[in-house]
């Protein structure tokens, strides 16, 4: 979905785009979408499952400490990323608003960036990342769930009270 949220943010940001006179309602409409999809807090819950299904008990704690550390420094050096590219957009295909405002930089080419880094992410959770759950565990997921709940084996408690 941020993928999505770039891409309504660089449709706005574009002074010639038939979307930039209609931005304000856009810029309004886009974290709805996201917030009804899930948004960080989903992003953040696929990657922890994501990561106890991949790991390992005895290194679970470490692997899940290094994503942790991942996520923040990108919090940290995201904003100053994006300075720079506003200041210095050096890569053409990224600011292809350069100068229109009066020669003064725009936000466009990190919306570029954003949505380049969203596009490639995904392509890689499609193609290169490994499914997390093998073939043998799934079945056997399948076949538990596919069994009926006795109310002896539902665990209540209640009819353990009820019996003399």
């Amino acid at each position: 979905m941020s993928l999505f949220r770039d891409l309504v943010f660089i449709l706005v940001s574009t002074p010639h785009s038939p979307f930039a006179a209609h931005g304000h309602k856009l810029l309004i409409l886009s974290p709805i979408i996201e917030g009804l999809c899930g948004g960080w807090s989903t992003l953040q819950a696929a990657t922890s499952a994501y990561i106890s299904d991949c790991t390992s008990d005895g290194s679970r704690a470490h692997i899940f400490s290094r994503f942790t550390g991942v996520f923040y420094f990108g919090f940290a050096v995201g904003p100053m990323l994006g300075a720079f590219l506003i200041r210095h957009p050096f890569i053409p295909i990224f600011s292809p608003a350069t100068g229109v405002h009066n020669g003064a930089p725009t936000v466009t080419s990190v919306f570029y960036v954003s949505a380049t880094a969203s596009f490639v992410n995904l392509l890689l959770a499609l193609f290169l990342f490994p499914e997390s759950v093998h073939k043998k565990r799934a079945k056997v997921a399948a076949a538990q769930s596919a069994l009926p709940v006795t109310p002896a084996s539902s665990g209540s408690g209640e009819e353990i009270a009820q019996q003399p």
